[in-house]
């Protein structure tokens, strides 16, 4: 259980969970509004964590071999390769927001760091002090990349404990500095610059953006819980997610408000407002918290994950790690998280736009597993390509693909003028607003519909649960044959 409440602490306090926060400040939202919709946006994500979480810690298997009892044995794939691209981009990210820790952790020991000349262009989005920062970052997260997910709760409690303080530090530095200024009380009387539906599109934005910003963990999370001891220790989330998520919107959005206060804008990141510092001692232990947190982060939501979709995808050529070195390179530096990040307006456009696929891949998954197959599963089916799983020549399972277009399409004229403002939509961008949620309630009732009225007669729906280990334990019977993975060859190992 506490290595549980570590993890969600890793997971959510990072860089990008208070720019999650603090961002909806620029779109118009006060202090009190942005704190509501994180809390609203809590309570829509704990379905699907602990929905899909259940799956894995039940039957111990990754999110891609999970998404075949739903999608089919090949028509999963699609989903596997829209989770993994999606999680490359969160790593070039999490990579970029790290790069500003490392340059204030360079600063604070070199002070002559900071003033080296820039010798690229406005167009590459970056300084040359800058990239020099981000090569230092991505070469010291490289090796820790690939430490075990077991062997990481060290690691896990140094975030844990150090990253809540400095958030804390950063809020009363900003409290103190703006009343210092005079402008606290005013600050806390003030409400949302935006109003009528301006005020109600800026609301659920932010609320789908920050849905948007752990969709991609609802989908993912047997990737983690399918280590966990037993099924009901991934129940933790529950409370925990709200809570953690709840004080750390407290922390950014206030300490974003106050930043108004101190220079006349708002400044969404931390690094940002630790740079305004004197001190170098301050701006160093300050920086070093949170530079731990981007690479805790990289490893246990995007590194992982994103390796399991790709060697899913080709088990012949890729194991996990060479997965893992394949997304530090491809994540790290195709995906130019630089212009995600080049402004919030451009990152909520981001985060909200995968929204779109990751709602009704969700919806399916819960439907299938709690609804169609009432939590039963036949895991070693589950990695046959001709078992039960298959359903079809071509491995698809059609009621999940429209499912998923009803649940998708609608949102794709919304994500359209999201990045062309230009296009005018009229009220169909009410809808993509609520991308996500319109995505898993739509593409979960169509998809239920689908299955009571054309029920499968491929034999996927089984009488029993199969679990991996009996079935090991069975042809262990039969054959003699002792495999790595079953609990005799286990109990024959000596103690280390």
């Amino acid at each position: 259980m506490p290595t549980w409440i570590n993890y969600w602490t890793c997971d959510i306090v990072n860089i990008s969970g208070w720019q999650k926060c603090s961002a909806m400040i620029t779109l118009g939202l006060d202090w009190r509004n942005a704190i509501g919709a994180v809390m609203i946006g809590c309570a829509w994500l704990i379905i699907p964590l602990l929905a899909n979480g259940y799956i894995g810690s039940k039957y111990r298997i990754p999110f891609p071999i999970a998404m075949r009892s739903s999608m089919g044995y090949y028509f999963a794939n699609f989903a596997i390769v829209s989770r993994a691209v999606i999680a490359l981009f969160w790593f070039g990210i999490q990579s970029w927001n790290g790069q500003a820790c490392m340059a204030i952790v360079l600063g604070a020991m070199w002070p002559s760091f900071k003033h080296i000349p820039n010798h690229l262009p406005t167009s590459a989005g970056f300084t040359t002090q800058q990239m020099l920062a981000y090569v230092m970052f991505w070469l010291v997260q490289f090796p820790i990349l690939f430490i075990h997910p077991t062997k990481l709760k060290p690691f896990l409690i140094v975030k844990a404990v150090t990253v809540p303080i400095c958030s804390f530090a950063i809020m009363g530095w900003c409290v103190h500095k703006a009343n210092t200024m005079g402008g606290t009380g005013t600050l806390l009387a003030a409400g949302p610059t935006v109003h009528g539906s301006a005020f109600a599109a800026a609301w659920l934005r932010s609320m789908t953006a920050l849905i948007g910003g752990f969709a991609t963990l609802g989908l993912n999370i047997p990737d983690f819980t399918r280590y966990s001891k037993k099924p009901t220790d991934m129940y933790v989330v529950a409370p925990i997610f709200p809570f953690i998520y709840a004080i750390l919107a407290v922390v950014s959005v206030v300490s974003a408000s106050c930043t108004k206060v101190i220079v006349g804008k708002v400044l969404w990141s931390p690094t940002d407002i630790i740079s305004l510092w004197p001190n170098r001692s301050a701006r160093f232990f300050a920086a070093v918290p949170w530079l731990i947190a981007q690479i805790g982060t990289n490893v246990t939501t995007n590194s992982i994950s994103a390796a399991n979709d790709i060697s899913t995808l080709f088990p012949r050529y890729l194991n996990i790690r060479r997965g893992q070195i394949l997304v530090a390179i491809v994540g790290g530096w195709a995906m130019v998280p630089w212009k995600i990040l080049a402004s919030a307006t451009t990152f909520y456009n981001f985060i909200s736009g995968y929204a779109i696929v990751l709602g009704p891949f969700a919806g399916l998954m819960i439907c299938d597993f709690y609804f169609i197959k009432k939590r039963k599963l036949d895991t070693p089916a589950l990695y046959d390509p001709h078992g039960r799983y298959r359903l079809n020549k071509v491995g698809t399972n059609w009621k999940a693909a429209v499912a998923f277009c009803c649940g998708c399409v609608p949102n794709v004229p919304g994500l359209a003028k999201a990045v062309k403002p230009s296009i005018q939509i009229g009220k169909a961008a009410w809808i993509y607003y609520i991308s996500w949620c319109f995505g898993i309630l739509a593409t979960s009732l169509v998809f239920t519909i689908l299955e009571l009225c054309f029920p499968d007669k491929s034999g996927s729906i089984v009488e029993e649960p199969v679990f991996a280990e009996e079935w090991l334990a069975e042809r262990e019977a039969e054959t003699g044959v002792v495999t790595p993975e079953s609990d005799s060859y286990k109990e024959k190992q000596p103690e280390a």
